[in-house]
């Protein structure tokens, strides 16, 4: 699929809903679903394959890692959804907003922040603000 193509069709989408002046998130990810328990048994992939996923936070580029060891495909897409989201609430963007590509890696790329799984019971929006305050500290600490 074309980028012209998915272009076309968000907007198709968006009038259809009603919400052609709304910002849109979009989560794309390479598989519908990989449950933990069939990526340790049935499927046998290591413990670095994942979703990698790229968004700049406060203007860098920033790599995440979401290992599927750790959450399935649809806690994934979750996780990054919700890190756009909170991205966008705190940071002065330019418009359009930037893009977040996920894609599925067999290991993190080199210096990729390793995102992980969200508790039992932990509030996803909190989960995302520490995570994007931990990698400020980190790059801070690290230049």
């Amino acid at each position: 699929m074309s980028i012209k193509w998915m272009r076309a069709e968000l907007k198709r989408i968006a009038e259809k809903i009603g919400t052609e002046d709304e910002e849109t998130v979009l989560v794309m990810l390479t598989v519908v679903d990989c449950r933990v328990d069939a990526v340790e048994g049935e499927m046998d992939y290591p413990e670095t394959v994942g979703h990698s996923f790229n968004y700049p936070v406060q203007g860098v580029q920033t790599v995440m890692h979401l290992p599927l060891c750790t959450m399935n495909s649809y806690d994934a897409a979750n996780l990054a959804e919700a890190f756009i989201l909170h991205v966008r609430a705190i940071e002065s963007l330019r418009r359009p907003a930037p893009v977040g590509v996920m894609d599925m890696r067999p290991f993190p790329s080199s210096g990729a922040w390793i995102f992980p799984p969200l508790a039992d019971g932990q509030n996803i929006k909190e989960h995302v603000a520490e995570q994007y305050q931990l990698i400020i500290e980190t790059r801070h600490e690290h230049p």
